[in-house]
């Protein structure tokens, strides 16, 4: 039996009880899809216009259709011995649902033998059929997920809201569909209000207001409203969600890596750290062999070193190099040591060589930003043209997560588009179920040649419809959301959803860039694949002029004063001799 909540008030209170209801569900936590009103007239004091006030009121039409009013005929005092039968001993039951029959009696119960005028009549009414009642929905063009479009008007499937114009818009998109759906299997008028498009998701406030879809709920402006909307926790207060639709992840969409600079050709073969390593293994060999020199030449007669420190540099570079130097064969020590550096030197040198030529062969590109976890260390911008996407993980205490909030900006939808087309800024945008991309106007399809998007998603959520908080017909809904999923028409309305309301160019172009950059197909050697090495010789002849200047400047400003002082004091010093 499904969850029913029932209210059951004397005709005293029922006027003081409708004026609070909003207001005292506004502040609880339970929600039932079905709530029964049962007004008892026990004085018998209220008249037919009475009970078609109350089955009229505005809180019975909108919130509270299963309002029953029973009204007895009878009189505590009456007498069980006579045989009346004019009325006394029965209960008038009216009710407010079907809407177009609160006029009539619905039934009547006999106290004397407890049995119904009409026993076939079930007591509480069943919703099949809601005599097309107005059902206000809040909508934002958020396309695959909602998207809306004026038409002339009868063509449409839904009303403007203030419009004397009778179904002048066209709801399109997977959630839209939704509605459309219930609309047409329950018989209700599905009505559209549009000027939420700059105000979007919006928000609600602990003092019953708001902006937005949300606000729109819950100051009660809309019944219904859906785009993309999650199981947010902060506004589950003044809302109702439906059961859920589909899973949607949130990814990022970024520059994708670009081809290194041909300049660094020479330095590519190795990574930075392999780099370190060999750097610091080359003058640990020239250090080593510096001081075993030193060491020796205790034991020469001559008493000259034969490597220096500079010469040592030199000389372990030359063997990096694959280039001849003069070795000492008198002492052990460096047959060891030399040997040693050339097993060293081939090594690295082959290994080198055959780096280089996988560089020149296969375009290397820049490490791909593929995750949360490089994107927040990275010096890309990211963000949205609402904080809606940061309300599920702002409260986490995953550090790539607290780093993804910290640093989140919201702007407007062009400058956006403006930052995109620099390449500093990465937009966070939703994947549906089966795999389409929700781009919105963010990027065309320019845009799209050179953006990607994440391998990984940042996180998931469910997206729902959300109601206003006492919205009546959620049980019948949910009907529709749990169709759509077991039945699997949820994958056609998406793709229909996608095909109508989105660029196909735009979604195969982010998906062909996430992949493996031109496939890693070998490229045709070029003049830019010997910049580096041309940048190697401009290089090298500009520290080797700066070098032979320098020298000029020491022969003539330093050591030729030296000569002259020392010249001048021998002179002296004849002289005085």
């Amino acid at each position: 039996m499904d969850a029913q909540q029932f209210f059951i008030v004397s005709t005293a209170c029922i006027w003081h009880f409708l004026e609070n209801f909003h207001e005292i569900h506004d502040w609880v936590m339970p929600r039932y899809e079905k709530k029964v009103l049962v007004v008892v007239d026990k004085g018998n004091i209220f008249s037919y216009d009475d009970i078609l006030n109350v089955l009229q009121h505005r809180i019975v039409i909108n919130d509270l259709p299963l309002t029953l009013l029973l009204k007895p005929n009878f009189v505590d005092d009456i007498d069980t011995d006579t045989d009346d039968d004019d009325g006394r001993e029965t209960i008038d039951i009216w009710s407010a649902f079907p809407y177009s029959a609160y006029r009539d009696l619905r039934n009547r119960f006999f106290v004397e033998n407890s049995s119904f005028l009409h026993e076939n009549d079930t007591l509480i009414p069943k919703m099949t059929n809601l005599d097309g009642i107005q059902v206000t929905g809040a909508f934002i063009h958020y396309p695959p997920y909602s998207a809306w479009y004026r038409v002339p008007p009868g063509t449409g499937n839904a009303h403007v809201f203030g419009s004397n114009e009778s179904y002048s818009v066209k709801l399109g998109g997977q959630e839209h569909i939704i509605l459309v759906e219930f609309c047409l299997k329950y018989n209700c008028t599905l009505v559209a209000r549009l000027e939420y498009d700059e105000e979007l998701w919006g928000e609600s406030f602990h003092n019953h207001t708001g902006f937005g879809l949300i606000g729109a709920l819950t100051m009660r402006d809309a019944n219904v409203s859906c785009a993309a909307l999650y199981l947010w926790d902060n506004t589950y207060e003044f809302t109702q969600y439906t059961a859920i639709i589909q899973r949607a992840t949130i990814d990022l969409v970024l520059p994708k890596p670009k081809p290194l600079p041909y300049w660094q050709t020479p330095i590519l073969p190795f990574p930075a750290y392999i780099w370190g390593y060999v750097i610091g293994a080359f003058f640990i060999g020239a250090v080593t062999l510096f001081i075993v020199n030193l060491a020796q030449l205790r034991m020469k007669d001559d008493k000259v070193l034969d490597y220096g420190l500079f010469e040592s540099i030199y000389a372990v570079f030359m063997m990096s190099i694959f280039q001849g130097v003069n070795i000492n064969i008198k002492f052990l020590s460096n047959i060891v040591l030399f040997t040693i550096l050339l097993m060293f030197a081939l090594i690295i040198g082959n290994l080198y060589a055959g780096g280089l030529a996988s560089v020149m062969t296969v375009t290397r590109y820049e490490e791909p930003l593929d995750s949360l976890e490089k994107v927040v260390e990275s010096n890309l911008q990211w963000g949205a043209p609402a904080w809606d996407w940061i309300f599920t993980i702002k409260q986490s205490d995953y550090p790539p997560f607290k780093k993804f909030v910290q640093k989140f900006v919201v702007k407007p939808i062009p400058e956006m588009h403006k930052l995109v087309k620099a390449e500093k800024f990465a937009v966070t945008l939703e994947t549906m179920q089966h795999g389409t991309l929700s781009y919105q106007p963010y990027f065309d399809v320019e845009d799209s040649k050179f953006l990607m998007m994440t391998k990984h998603a940042i996180y998931w959520q469910d997206t729902v419809i959300m109601t206003s908080k006492t919205w009546p017909f959620m049980e019948q809904l949910n009907r529709i959301v749990l169709m759509q999923q077991e039945s699997g028409i949820q994958y056609y309305w998406e793709m229909q959803s996608a095909k109508e309301t989105m660029n196909y160019d735009i979604q195969r172009n982010i998906e062909e860039n996430a992949k493996p950059p031109e496939g890693g197909e070998p490229v045709r050697l070029s003049v830019q694949h010997i910049l580096g090495a041309l940048f190697l010789l401009l290089f090298g002849s500009i520290a080797a002029t700066i070098s032979f200047f320098f020298e000029l400047f020491w022969f003539h400003k330093v050591e030729k004063s030296t000569l002259m002082r020392k010249a001048v004091s021998q002179w002296k010093n004849y002289k005085q001799a």
